[in-house]
C-alpha cells in the first residue's frame, strides 16, 4: 500500500453481518493502533466488534440501488426503456446489472397501467406489470402493505363477518388513522374474511405479516386468546396460522406466517389439503373460543418478496406506442447516495475522535486506508 497513514485511517466498513475485524497487517503503516475513539466505536487493540458499530451493520443489511440502475427512454421512443449499468445491494452482497433495454407489453386501448422494472438477485432485469384500471396502481413487490385496514376494502373485495360479528373500523390502530375491528356476539367464534373475485397468484410471497390485537370496546375484552389466520385457494384447500394475542387490551402483536415453504416466517400449524398458493381465493381470522362478546381488531397486513429490488415505473398510458421520460418514475431506493459513494468512518489517530464521510471522490487517497468495502474486496 502506497502513501503515508497522516495520523488518520479510514475504515470502509463492509456489509457481513457478523463482524470481528481483525486489521493487524492490512495497515503496514502501524505497527499498534490504539483506537481510542468516543461512542461511535469501541475496540480492543486490533479488533472492532459487531456490538459496537451495529447501526452501521444495520444501515448495510438493506436492500437497494448503490449506484446506476437508472431507467429512462430509449431513442427512437417504441415500447421499451433502457435501464443504466449499476450496483445494487442484498443484504451482504451485491449485483452489477443494467446496461440494457428492457421491452414494455403493449398498452391497454382503454385505460393506463403501471408497470415495474426490477433486478433479482443475479442482475436480470424484468418487469412486473400492472392491471390497467381507471386509476391504476403498481403491482405489489418487496414488502408491500397489502392492506393497510383504513377501510374494508380491498383489491375489489371487502371485509365481511363470519359467525354472526360485527366488523367496522377503529382509531385504535397500529398504524395510521384506522384498524378493522371485530366484534363478537354471544356465543361465538368472531370472525371476518376476505373473498376475492378471482383468485390471486402468490406464489413468489414469502410470507403475509399482520399485527393483531385484543379490542377493549366494550367491558370483555378479548385477552388470553388465540386467533387463527386462514388462507384458501380456489378449491378451498387452505393453510393456517395460529396468534395468541396479548393478555393486555388493545395491544398488538405481530405474526410472520410462512408462504411456499420459504423459512421466512413461522410454519403453518395446520393445512387442509394441498395448499396452492398460485390460486390465492380467501383470507380468513377467526378466534378460536367462543366466548360472548370477544372483539379483536388487525392492521397493516403486508405480503413480503425479497427477491427483487424495484429501480423504475412506468405508467404506460392508454393507447401508447412509446414510452417518454415523463412515463418514467425514478423509484430507486439508493443506499449511498446517487453515485457510487460508502460512509466512511475517519479515526483521528491523535485525538481519537471518529466522524463520517460520505462521498469517497472528496477523499485523498494518500492519507486513508482501506479495510474492505461493500462494493469491492480487499485487493479488489
Amino acid at each position: 500500500m502506497s502513501g503515508s497513514i497522516g495520523g488518520e485511517v479510514i475504515v470502509y466498513l463492509s456489509s457481513t453481518k457478523n463482524v470481528n475485524w481483525n486489521i493487524e497487517g492490512l495497515v503496514d503503516s502501524v505497527a499498534t493502533i490504539n483506537w481510542n475513539i468516543i461512542t461511535a466505536l469501541y475496540s480492543n487493540q486490533d479488533y472492532i466488534y459487531e456490538k459496537d458499530i451495529d447501526g452501521i451493520v444495520i444501515a448495510l443489511n438493506q436492500r437497494g440501488v448503490v449506484q446506476g440502475l437508472e431507467v429512462g427512454p430509449i431513442s427512437p421512443a417504441s415500447m421499451a426503456v433502457s435501464v443504466t449499468k449499476g450496483r445494487g445491494l442484498f443484504e451482504n452482497s451485491t449485483i452489477e446489472a443494467g446496461g440494457e433495454t428492457v421491452n414494455i407489453s403493449p398498452a391497454d386501448p382503454t385505460y393506463d397501467r403501471k408497470d415495474l422494472i426490477l433486478v433479482d438477485r443475479s442482475g436480470n432485469i424484468s418487469v412486473a406489470e400492472g392491471e390497467p384500471a381507471s386509476s391504476p396502481k403498481p403491482p405489489m413487490y418487496e414488502c408491500m402493505i397489502w392492506d393497510d385496514c383504513e377501510d374494508l376494502n380491498n383489491e375489489g373485495a371487502t371485509w365481511t363477518a363470519v359467525h354472526n360479528a360485527t366488523v367496522g373500523n377503529t382509531t385504535t390502530s397500529k398504524y395510521g388513522i384506522n384498524a378493522i375491528y371485530v366484534k363478537g356476539a354471544a356465543d361465538d367464534n368472531p370472525g371476518i374474511g376476505l373473498e376475492f373475485a378471482s383468485a390471486k397468484d402468490w406464489s413468489d410471497y414469502k410470507s403475509f405479516e399482520i399485527w393483531i390485537a385484543p379490542l377493549n370496546d366494550d367491558s370483555t375484552p378479548a385477552t388470553d386468546e388465540t386467533a387463527r389466520i386462514y388462507i384458501y385457494d380456489d378449491i378451498y384447500e387452505w393453510i393456517a396460522f395460529d396468534v395468541t394475542l396479548s393478555s393486555t387490551p388493545d395491544e398488538y402483536v405481530f405474526k410472520r406466517c410462512q408462504l411456499n415453504s420459504s423459512g421466512v416466517g413461522d410454519a403453518p400449524d395446520a393445512t387442509g389439503g394441498t395448499f396452492d398458493s398460485s390460486k390465492v381465493k380467501r383470507v380468513e381470522i377467526l378466534l378460536q373460543t367462543a366466548t360472548d362478546n370477544i372483539d379483536f381488531a388487525f392492521d397493516q397486513i403486508k405480503l413480503y418478496r425479497d427477491d427483487k429490488i424495484i429501480i423504475g415505473q412506468v405508467i404506460v398510458q392508454s393507447g401508447a406506442s412509446s414510452i417518454g421520460s415523463n412515463d418514467i418514475r425514478d423509484e430507486r431506493k439508493m443506499i449511498y447516495g446517487n453515485k457510487y459513494k460508502s460512509n466512511l468512518y475517519q479515526v483521528n489517530m491523535d485525538d481519537g475522535s471518529c466522524k463520517v464521510f460520505e462521498d469517497e471522490g472528496s477523499l485523498n487517497e494518500e492519507d486513508w486506508v482501506e479495510v474492505g468495502n461493500p462494493m469491492k474486496q480487499w485487493g479488489g
